[in-house]
């Protein structure tokens, strides 16, 4: 991608250490910044909550870029939902999806939120700016096929089984050989499916929630899944909740955090007797895969369930 590699010329040009993690880490005090003004009911409660996150904490300082790509979406919905400037919005989507391809499963959801709202120009102007910026950066990078091949086509056929959170990871090593290709592509099924449900069901009503939905279900069921993932759906989870839920949901919120943190603990000890040691546990690891998937959707329920409430109280009073 042309923006992160040209951003991280100064570590090569003058031989310094650590601006990457300096700079990744300027992208997590924006991302912050953008969680806090998406935040239900405003103040400070929605930053707070992603800065002193141990997650988030850990994975933008060891220098990895997904808050820069997290950032341009939060900064796509500011920009729409706060700002009603749905050609910067576009702007957004297109460089984070140049950075990372994952931000264009979006643009549908900010189409719907244009369109039942009869903001027919708006969702034109979305649309040919998010094609304009994407395409634009996108050609400026690919110079000849290997980019292709390395930063789009090698997704679509990629089929990991090793460090992978994702259920798919045993049926994948199981079938390296014979069914390889069809279980590279078998997940495409699965995410045009919960993708469509996401983007009907809630970009009509609720833009952020949409946003955070689609994010998890697309980690949740995609077929590589490792830790800095999480770093994509967890700030629009906190901004679709609001600042102060009442004493029950914040208690369902706490059981729902408990219970996810749980299943990845556990998944990660058994992953540790697999891939360090060498212990056959594949299936007691595979269930845990499955286990932690489940969580991902008993988190997806709980704060969707927390934010329609929170909603349908705010269209009341």
């Amino acid at each position: 991608a042309v923006i992160p590699a040209y951003a991280l010329v100064p570590d090569v040009v003058l031989g310094t250490r650590h601006w990457g993690k300096v700079l990744f880490s300027v992208a997590d005090v924006a991302l912050g910044m953008a969680v806090d003004a998406l935040s239900s009911g405003g103040g400070n409660n929605g930053g707070a909550s992603w800065y002193l996150n141990p997650v988030a904490i850990n994975v933008c300082t060891r220098g990895s870029a997904d808050a820069v790509v997290a950032s341009f979406v939060a900064v796509a919905l500011v920009l729409n939902l706060k700002r009603r400037n749905p050609m910067a919005a576009g702007v957004a989507i297109g460089v984070g999806a140049h950075v990372k391809s994952y931000p264009i499963v979006h643009v549908p959801a900010f189409l719907v939120h244009h369109l039942v709202r009869r903001r027919r120009r708006d969702a034109l102007v979305f649309s040919l700016a998010t094609a304009l910026t994407f395409g634009l950066l996108t050609a400026a990078a690919a110079r000849d096929t290997q980019y292709f091949d390395n930063a789009l086509l090698y997704h679509v056929a990629r089929a990991d089984h090793r460090h992978n959170f994702s259920p798919w990871w045993l049926p994948i090593f199981l079938n390296a050989k014979k069914n390889r290709r069809l279980l590279a592509y078998a997940p495409f099924l699965a995410h045009a499916v919960t993708q469509g449900t996401a983007v009907l069901v809630l970009a009509p009503t609720d833009l952020v929630a949409c946003v955070f939905a689609q994010t998890l279900l697309f980690v949740a069921s995609n077929k590589v899944a490792t830790a800095q993932y999480f770093i994509w759906w967890l700030p629009f989870a906190i901004a679709a909740v609001p600042p102060t839920p009442r004493e029950d949901r914040r208690r369902l919120l706490l059981r729902a955090a408990a219970l996810w943190s749980a299943a990845l603990t556990a998944w990660l000890a058994v992953a540790y007797g697999l891939e360090f040691r060498g212990y056959p546990v594949h299936l007691a690891l595979w269930a845990l895969s499955l286990a932690f998937f489940a969580a991902n959707i008993y988190v997806l329920a709980i704060v969707l369930r927390v934010a329609a409430a929170a909603k349908k109280k705010k269209a009341h009073s």
